[in-house]
């Protein structure tokens, strides 16, 4: 079990590149060292324990939410732990100390290839209405900031930013499944779909209403965000395969029934055969998809259908991974309580 310790993560000028609408405020350094938490491993915090494979680590603030990168992880943390709903604020965490992220930052999302981070800060440029939103995106490699821009933000002499933001909520949505783009929506129109390639000087903008496209003939969504614990969730909309919440994983090769609550039903995604995971308990989260095909639920002996936010939790649980496409399933760890429990790009199995 491995302590840490909270330092902040100071801002310093760099002359990093920044987007054609790049702030006026400093980009952000993080420090960090090699990869060594590649390949993907099961990964869940509960409380102040953040759980990756085999290792367990000690913080000394609860986690509220997780994100994994090769690097290092994101995690929400909480001043106070008996306090659900208390403010929590993002931080690195490199395996020994905490960088703290500024509390401005939020929607933060890690590439499948564990390299890139993005996130809104809501402290960005200051124009004529004040400051406006801004996206920012680090490379992991370097811990150095590569882009920022605000298009599409607002912020014009008059501009209303508290009415336009709690409309038009700026979202970053995170990178396709080659670390070529990254996606966000900004808060103009009826919020534009932005993506920005990787190394480029200009970002694309998309209508919402404009980022619908055929999908083998049929209406559908196409997003070409990947998160390599949450997969693909908006890779073709329900009706055109026939589910009611389709998760694809990230190779696309499988897909993850979770319109049922507490419910995880798996799918080839070639031909909707559904492949029987042996799972013998009443109630299963979808927890993340793993490398080599597998993925992991959370399973309880009964379906959690409310729970006392600040009382003792009764609750039990239990990770086991399984195996595509033959669904067997083992054992990994038992949890403490589900209400606390963290996945990553999943702060709450229980909402």
């Amino acid at each position: 079990m491995v302590g840490s310790s909270l330092s902040v993560a100071l801002l310093a000028a760099c002359g990093d590149r920044v987007g054609t609408t790049g702030g006026d405020v400093q980009p952000v350094v993080l420090r960090t060292q090699d990869a060594r938490f590649d390949p993907a491993q099961v990964a869940w915090a509960h409380l102040f324990a953040l759980h990756y494979g085999p290792r367990t680590y000690t913080l000394d603030q609860a986690i509220r939410g997780l994100e994994v990168s090769d690097y290092g992880f994101f995690l929400r943390l909480a001043e106070n732990p008996r306090d659900m709903f208390a403010k929590a604020r993002w931080g690195f965490f490199d395996g020994e100390t905490v960088q703290l992220l500024p509390d401005s930052v939020a929607n933060l999302a890690v590439s499948a290839d564990g390299r890139y981070v993005g996130w809104i800060d809501w402290d960005g440029p200051l124009r004529l209405a004040g400051r406006v939103a801004k996206v920012v995106v680090v490379d992991l490699s370097t811990g150095r900031q590569i882009f920022t821009d605000s298009h599409g933000m607002g912020g014009d002499a008059g501009d209303d930013l508290e009415a336009r933001y709690s409309e038009l909520t700026p979202t970053f949505l995170g990178f396709d499944a080659d670390s070529r783009y990254a996606y966000w929506i900004n808060a103009s129109g009826s919020g534009e779909r932005v993506r920005w390639r990787l190394g480029a000087e200009e970002v694309q903008t998309q209508p919402e209403a404009e980022a619908r496209a055929e999908d083998d003939g049929q209406a559908g969504y196409r997003s070409e965000v990947v998160n390599s614990y949450a997969g693909r969730s908006g890779l073709s909309s329900p009706e055109s395969v026939g589910l009611g919440y389709p998760n694809w994983s990230p190779s696309g090769d499988y897909v993850a029934e979770l319109s049922i609550p507490s419910r995880t039903s798996v799918f080839d995604a070639n031909n909707l055969r559904p492949i029987p995971l042996n799972l013998s308990s009443r109630a299963q989260y979808f927890a993340g998809w793993l490398p080599g095909d597998r993925l992991y639920v959370v399973t309880s002996p009964k379906r959690v259908r409310s729970y006392d936010p600040t009382g003792p939790d009764p609750t039990q649980g239990r990770i086991m991974v399984c195996s595509l496409p033959a669904g067997t399933c083992t054992g990994d760890a038992r949890i403490p309580g589900l209400r606390d429990l963290v996945l990553p790009h999943n702060p709450s199995v229980l909402d």
